[in-house]
């Protein structure tokens, strides 16, 4: 199995998902597309930067760079995290129905299958708070970058919870379960509409440019 997938080109990650193998799954492609978001962010930023129409906004520019540069980094760690707790959980699968830890190491590896997810979910938070503030202080030719960031973020943040129930559904501790999903289901519930109004804003403000 492959586990550090990020050593894959692009071609080849793109086939490796298409092939007959769990690694790289939905969570790896979950976590390459909230960095994606978070570096079209970054790109705009870059942009804008420098630009005498921003002047003002220079060191705040500078700030959100970093800050973005960060979560696409955080972001693309969880794209080997997820491999290799899906590769770990495939193994504890595979153990014979004899072994008397074959249940206990299954449920380890299920609730460790749930960070990566989860991490992306809280990183994709943070990525959609500067992408609000970027808005309002990048160039207009940027803000079609924005936008996309906002919507692959969205779609990021949606993908991830997915790949927390799966596992959560697997899980007996039924405690553990309830707090998983109830982290999942707030964040959900308050990010997914402030994703789409920001992409919503943006689209608005490029159609009434002319």
């Amino acid at each position: 199995m492959i586990t550090h997938v990020t050593n894959l080109r692009c071609t080849d990650y793109v086939r490796a998902v298409a092939s007959k193998q769990s690694i790289p799954g939905g969570g790896s492609v979950t976590a390459l597309v909230g960095a994606l978001g978070a570096s079209l962010g970054c790109m705009a930023a870059n942009f804008t930067k420098g630009k005498s129409a921003f002047v003002q906004h220079e060191d705040r520019l500078s700030e959100l760079i970093a800050q973005l540069e960060n979560l696409a980094a955080e972001l693309m760690l969880q794209v080997d995290y997820d491999a290799k707790s899906v590769e770990e959980l495939a193994c504890a699968w595979a153990l014979p129905q004899s072994d008397p830890m074959r249940e206990e190491r299954i449920q380890l590896a299920t609730f460790d299958a749930t960070k990566a997810p989860l991490a992306m979910m809280r990183a994709l938070v943070q990525t959609l708070v500067l992408l609000e503030e970027l808005v309002d202080i990048c160039s207009k030719l940027l803000l079609s970058d924005v936008g996309t960031g906002a919507l692959l973020c969205e779609t990021a943040l949606q993908a991830a919870a997915l790949n927390v129930f799966v596992n959560t559904n697997c899980l007996v501790d039924v405690q553990q379960r309830e707090q998983l999903e109830s982290e999942c289901d707030e964040i959900l519930k308050r990010w997914l509409p402030r994703a789409q109004e920001l992409a919503k804003n943006v689209c608005e403000q490029i159609r009434h440019s002319r």
